[in-house]
């Protein structure tokens, strides 16, 4: 069995983000449509029965999975690619829908040094998907930014514990790390924090100077360990995805418990082996959502099957 949409039910509860747990809790209970539609109504203003099947996958699928860890063009960019859909058919479908203010907006945003070899309009009509996305999801907008002040007052006053998003979790610098501690107690670590000012030269020849927070990690790109810069959207995600493996990891023991033994994972999949005739698909669903009081008000569902061999 797998757990369903766990990252984005996490983010949304996080944030919260009442308008999407809601949405999760009526498709869970069969009385709403996916999440994908929803998102694509909100960016759009429709009514949920107007949005074809085109725009829930522009303005849908695409934007949820790519702009929830601030994310822009170019993690759009990325997740079209990895759907195998053509960003210029999802770039038309926004030029038809955009309103006329949405795309003035995004025209003043444009910045060839971040254009990810798109076309000027091409790349307007992308960041009209993103600035949609980010205005029906403003508390989790907000959290970004939330978390990235943490940070920066974690470090800059070590010792000092601070809370971010209404208590779940909390930053402290101790022993040369800067630690963020989950809902599950469980802690992150980034190593050697410090405070550095970075400058951005913008359009006009202004410098744009901000503080962020600079640690030792690994270069996703080189491998290699360097200086890496830490930002409310890359903390989102570490956030989210490590509560996503502590809520995976209590259904493990609830499934071992009841005699599942698990004998593999897939990210958020687990598989166990048992004997024919034993438990049901039924059964390993509600044990794998079956979650401590840790997440009150965080809706967690999961997807179950059964056969004599694994398949996807």
């Amino acid at each position: 069995g797998d757990l369903a949409n766990i990252e984005g039910r996490v983010n949304a509860w996080l944030a919260g983000e009442t308008w999407k747990l809601q949405a999760f809790r009526d498709y869970d209970a069969g009385v709403g449509p996916d999440l994908y539609r929803v998102t694509a109504a909100r960016i759009l203003g429709k009514a949920l029965e107007d949005v074809t099947g085109a725009e829930r996958q522009s303005q849908g699928k695409v934007p949820e999975l790519a702009a929830g860890y601030q994310g822009s063009v170019g993690a759009f960019v990325a997740m079209a690619a990895n759907y195998g859909t053509p960003v210029h058919e999802l770039a038309d479908i926004a030029l038809r829908t955009a309103s006329a203010d949405d795309l003035m907006l995004a025209r003043d945003q444009w910045a060839p040094q971040q254009a990810h070899g798109l076309p000027q309009e091409t790349w307007v009509a992308i960041k009209t998907i993103v600035n949609g996305w980010r205005a029906a999801n403003p508390q989790i907008v907000k959290s970004w930014w939330e978390l990235q002040d943490a940070a920066i007052s974690a470090v800059g006053s070590p010792g000092l514990v601070v809370p971010a998003l209404g208590g779940r979790v909390a930053y402290q610098v101790r022993k040369g790390f800067l630690w963020c501690q989950l809902p599950s107690k469980r802690l992150l670590a980034y190593a050697a924090p410090r405070l550095k000012w970075s400058e951005t030269e913008l359009e006009d020849g202004t410098v744009r100077r901000r503080l962020q927070v600079e640690y030792d990690g690994v270069n996703s790109t080189t491998k290699k360990w360097s200086p890496q810069r830490l930002y409310g959207g890359l903390q989102c995600e570490n956030i989210v995805q490590a509560v996503s493996r502590d809520i995976l990891v209590e259904g493990m023991f609830n499934v071992e418990g009841a005699g599942y033994p698990i004998v593999l994972t897939v990210h958020d999949e687990v598989l166990s082996e048992v004997d024919e005739g034993f438990g049901s698909a039924d059964e390993y669903e509600a044990l794998l959502t079956r979650v401590s009081p840790t997440y009150d008000g965080l809706p967690v569902s999961a997807k179950a099957w059964e056969a004599a061999r694994y398949v996807k």
